[in-house]
């Protein structure tokens, strides 16, 4: 999701996503939106964030009531990453991510605001 995009997903299960080199192995959100609502991400991997990352400080992300399961990032953030911006996990279920689940980083100037909810 690019600089003022924005991508809303409902009910939508992805898997077995990777960006081996990279961040994101589902979804890479660089100064735009994410809202996602229901659905999984199982088995994503990435170097950062191995089913999401945020990368820039206009970044944001909404995840609610997702599963996170069996993701991998070799470097940080097995489920998600955050290079920067804001992110909410309302009501997730997070099973079986490796390297940390949720990892901050002072890349871009870290994180504005992680909100875990539920």
């Amino acid at each position: 999701v690019e600089s003022g995009g924005e991508l809303a997903l409902t009910d939508v299960n992805v898997s077995n996503c990777s960006a081996p080199a990279g961040r994101g192995g589902a979804i890479l959100v660089r100064d735009g939106h994410l809202d996602a609502r229901g659905g999984s991400f199982i088995r994503c991997s990435a170097e950062f964030g191995g089913a999401i990352a945020l990368e820039g400080n206009q970044s944001s992300a909404a995840v609610r009531t997702a599963v996170l399961e069996g993701c991998f990032a070799s470097a940080a953030g097995g489920a998600v990453w955050m290079g920067g911006g804001d992110l909410v996990l309302d009501g997730c279920r997070l099973r079986r991510c490796g390297t940390t689940l949720v990892s901050t980083s002072s890349v871009a100037g870290g994180p504005d605001r992680l909100g875990v909810v539920g």
